[in-house]
């Protein structure tokens, strides 16, 4: 997938176009909360902070447009809070 977000960018970059690829971080979604309750009643610690949908879904929306706000061009690999990830 970066490599998509990398070879978009170098075509579109000329256009003005910006490549922004969001990891929506670790969801809690009916799918995952059956692994995450097991975990627990095995007494399993995991350093993962589970957040909710509407954590991930409001803090892509805030990445976006501060990315549309900075006015740059550019392709970034963030997480859903903004935080930029390695390539």
């Amino acid at each position: 997938l970066n490599l998509l977000g990398i070879g978009l960018y170098s075509e579109l970059s000329e256009e003005g176009f910006s490549i922004i690829l969001i990891h929506p971080g670790v969801v809690r979604t009916d799918m995952a909360n059956g692994l995450i309750e097991q975990m627990e009643k095995q007494g399993l610690q995991h350093p993962i902070k589970f957040i909710t949908v509407d954590e991930s879904a409001d803090g892509i929306v805030k990445t976006v447009q501060a990315h549309i706000a900075s006015g740059k061009s550019d392709v970034k690999h963030v997480s859903y809070d903004g935080t930029e990830l390695s390539r």
